[in-house]
């Protein structure tokens, strides 16, 4: 009886071990294949459970261990910034298409210029979409101006004086044969008239 018992077990234990192993080549292939999320393209399998350690850190962090903003060299705050800026380029421009078809007003968005980077990514995806696609203006904001309701990046870092910044923006408009089409408004500190007759 305890021999027909262990044999139970046993076979029951060798069906769960196959079917784990199953189940981990079924989510590597279904990993390698999509193209959506690149942490499961270039880590199959283990890469899924990055998703759930980043939910469970919160918890883990808020009792135990560094706040968002103590890790190094890039804390958590940053890294989310991160990962939603790279997929905002497509997104900021279907989102102009849409605002601007639904009220038929200009659209465009307001920043503070840190680094020019997202900027080509930006003005490389219009002109591969079309020049349609390009917001009608940009307002550009000085970095030592604002509110206080500002994005993290400018919360944290801060970005380029409106002095720097916008001879850098119009440069790069003017790269991408853009400048006609995308109106530039200055915004930021523009107090004196000497100030406003520069920009």
């Amino acid at each position: 009886m305890l021999l027909y018992g262990l044999d139970i077990m046993t076979g029951l234990f060798i069906l769960i071990l196959f079917g784990g192993i199953i189940s981990v080549i079924y989510m590597y292939i279904v990993d390698k294949r999509q193209t959506k999320q690149a942490i499961r393209h270039n880590y199959p399998v283990i890469g899924r459970f990055r998703y759930l350690f980043e939910k469970q850190g919160e918890f883990f962090r808020q009792y135990f261990f560094a706040q968002d903003r103590e890790e190094m060299p890039f804390n958590r705050a940053e890294r989310s910034w991160v990962y939603r800026a790279a997929k905002n380029v497509g997104d900021i421009l279907d989102m102009v298409e849409h605002i601007r078809q639904v009220t038929g007003k200009p659209v465009g968005f307001k920043f503070v210029l840190g680094h020019s980077q997202w900027l080509d990514y930006l003005l490389t995806e219009i002109n591969k979409r079309g020049v349609r696609s390009a917001p009608d203006f940009m307002t550009l904001d000085s970095a030592d101006g604002g509110t206080g309701a500002a994005p993290q990046p400018l919360m944290d870092y801060v970005g380029l004086t409106l002095k720097e910044s916008l001879p850098l923006l119009t440069n790069i408009l003017e790269k991408y044969n853009l400048r006609k089409q995308i109106k530039v408004i200055a915004s930021g500190k523009l107090i004196t008239p000497s100030i406003m007759a520069w920009a």
